[in-house]
């Protein structure tokens, strides 16, 4: 809880840094703002679009521009924006689903991924094909739709992973998710 109350305070200061606030002000900002908000000490270095969190719970690294977020804790990673990479770790067992990866975040073994997608109806449909060929057993398997927009969702169970996998359709887009987490 600690290491998200940094992450917040220090997604503020980094936009701070973003609209030219930087420096010592800034460090100094966050610094308040951490300690304030956790009850403890907390030191913060702001240098060339990265935030280093210091704090008596743990360490926090937050980088970005306007491709994206990076954090980084002694709890895991998070990734938001365009050019997202896999996490390290993520299983070889489980297949991918196809699309734009745009989120992803590791938190020990568990893992969630977002995708944008074409036609989500039709990218769940693979992906749900995709993780039977792989030798995934399904259950819980829902499909719909709400308002003239696919959803489904699906469990997946092999291999010593659990693979939880919504998709959603909006005028907006299309979003496959997926959640990994050992059996």
């Amino acid at each position: 809880m600690r290491t998200r109350t940094a992450v917040s305070a220090a997604a503020v200061a980094l936009s701070l840094v973003a609209a030219g606030c930087g420096g010592d002000s800034a460090e100094n900002l966050a610094e308040k703002a951490i300690e304030e908000a956790s009850g403890g000490s907390a030191d913060v270095d702001i240098s060339d679009g990265t935030m280093k969190i210091t704090t008596d719970t743990g360490n926090v690294v937050v980088s970005g521009d306007q491709d994206g977020v990076t954090v980084e804790s002694d709890e895991g990673t998070f990734q938001a924006g365009a050019n997202v990479k896999l996490p390290d770790g993520f299983p070889d067992a489980v297949p991918l689903p196809e699309g734009e990866l745009t989120t992803a975040v590791k938190s020990n073994d568990t893992f969630a991924l977002s995708y944008n997608v074409d036609d989500a109806e039709q990218a769940f449909m693979d992906y749900v094909k995709a993780l039977e060929s792989a030798g995934f057993e399904l259950s819980d398997k829902t499909e719909g739709e709400m308002n003239g927009n696919f959803f489904g969702s699906v469990t997946a169970t092999g291999k010593g992973w659990n693979v939880g996998v919504s998709a959603t359709g909006i005028e907006s887009g299309s979003i496959v998710g997926i959640n990994v987490e050992p059996v």
